[in-house]
C-alpha cells in the first residue's frame, strides 16, 4: 500500500496525503479533505513510512526499552503493555530489546532503529550510556536498584513493595524471610532494590542477610531448586517474591514437594495480577496503582525527549502500595 493509492482513493494529490497524515504544519487544507484522506487511509490500512517521518521531523519517535532476560511473564507483559500505551498516547513508540548490549549489538541497534531515547529496565553500565549518548541518542533513562541513583537513573519508590512484603510477613510471626526472583544472568534494578528493602526492614528484627533463591522458569527445574534451597535454608519460613508469577511457581512447586503453604512456607507476591487467584492457596500480594506509576514514568520520558538537557527526578513515589492478604500467608 502506497500514499499514491490513498491519494487516488481520496481524490487528492499524493502531496496532500503526505501533508494530512504527517500533520505537516502551515498547510491550508480544508477539514473535509483531511477527513476524506484519513478515511481512505484507514479503509486501505495505510500507515505513513516511519523512516520518511523521521527525516521530516529531524528525529524518530522510537524509544527502545532494554529488558532483562525475565522470561517475559504475564506480569512483565502487562507492565510493558501499560508502558507502550502510555508512551503511544504521548506520541512515542516503544520497541523492546533484550539487554545487556555488547558493543556490536549496540551499533546494530542504533544503525537499524536510530531511537530518540533508550529506557533501561535493567542495569546499564556507564560505558554503554556514554556510547548511546555519543551516538546521538537524546535521552537515556535507567531504573535504579540499590544505592544512590546516577544522573540518568530513576528509582520506582523507596522500597515500598519490599517493605510492605516484609512487614506483612513479620506481622504473621516470621523471623527468617527469603527472597525469590527469576533466575537470570543479569538481575534487574527491581531485583536489587527489592532485596535492599527487605533487608532494611528485617535488619530491625535482627536478620542481617536475606537468602535469595534464583528460580528457573521451567517447573521441573523450579521444583528441584526450591527443594534444595529449603534444605539449605531450613530457618526460612516465608518468602517475598519479585512478582506474582514467581510466587505462583513457588506455591505450585511447594505443593509438588509436599511443602505446606503457608504452614511451612508463607509466600507473598507483588502487583496483584490475575494469577493470584488461579493457584491454591490464593496468593497474598502487594497491590499498587501501576497505571498511575507507568503513566508518570512515560511522562518523564516524554519530557526528557522534548528537553534533553532537563534533569531527571531521583524517583517516582509509590504511595498506593498495600498488602492484599489471601491464603498463602
Amino acid at each position: 500500500m502506497t500514499g499514491s493509492e490513498v491519494a487516488a482513493a481520496a481524490g487528492v494529490s499524493p502531496a496532500t496525503v503526505s501533508y494530512v497524515l504527517n500533520d505537516t504544519p502551515g498547510q491550508s487544507i480544508p477539514e473535509s479533505t483531511r477527513t476524506r484522506v484519513r478515511e481512505a487511509a484507514a479503509r486501505l490500512g495505510y500507515q505513513p513510512n516511519a523512516a520518511a517521518r523521521s527525516l521530516r521531523v529531524g528525529r524518530s519517535d522510537v524509544v527502545v526499552g532494554l529488558v532483562p532476560d525475565t522470561g517475559y511473564s504475564a506480569t512483565f507483559s502487562d507492565l510493558m503493555l501499560k508502558l507502550s500505551r502510555s508512551l503511544s498516547e504521548l506520541g512515542l513508540s516503544l520497541v523492546l530489546h533484550p539487554a545487556p548490549l555488547d558493543p556490536v549489538r549496540l551499533r546494530e541497534l542504533l544503525r537499524t532503529i536510530d531511537p530518540v531515547g533508550v529506557v533501561a529496565l535493567t542495569g546499564l553500565d556507564d560505558d554503554t550510556v556514554t556510547a548511546l549518548q555519543a551516538a546521538g541518542v537524546r535521552v537515556v533513562v535507567g531504573t535504579a536498584g540499590a544505592g544512590a541513583p546516577r544522573a540518568w537513573e530513576i528509582r520506582f519508590g523507596a522500597g515500598e513493595f519490599g517493605a510492605a512484603q516484609a512487614q506483612h510477613l513479620r506481622s504473621r510471626g516470621h523471623e527468617r524471610i527469603g527472597l525469590v526472583r527469576w533466575a537470570r544472568d543479569f538481575p534487574s534494578a527491581t531485583d536489587q532494590g527489592r532485596a535492599a528493602a527487605l533487608l532494611e526492614v528485617m535488619a530491625v528484627a535482627g536478620q542481617t542477610h536475606i537468602p535469595v533463591l534464583d528460580l528457573p522458569a521451567d517447573p521441573g527445574a523450579a521444583e528441584q531448586a526450591l527443594g534444595v534451597w529449603l534444605r539449605d535454608e531450613p530457618a526460612v519460613t516465608a518468602v517475598a517474591t519479585m512478582d506474582d508469577d514467581v510466587a505462583a511457581l513457588v506455591v505450585s512447586s511447594a505443593d509438588r514437594l509436599g511443602v505446606a503453604v503457608p504452614d511451612r512456607l508463607a509466600v507473598v507476591g507483588a502487583y496483584d495480577f490475575p494469577v493470584c487467584t488461579l493457584v491454591r492457596p490464593a496468593l497474598s500480594t502487594v497491590r499498587a496503582d501501576l497505571g498511575d506509576l507507568i503513566g508518570r514514568f512515560a511522562a518523564i520520558i516524554h519530557e526528557a525527549v522534548a528537553d534533553a538537557g532537563s534533569p531527571l527526578p531521583d524517583r517516582i513515589a509509590v504511595d498506593t502500595a498495600r498488602v492484599v492478604a489471601r491464603g498463602s500467608t
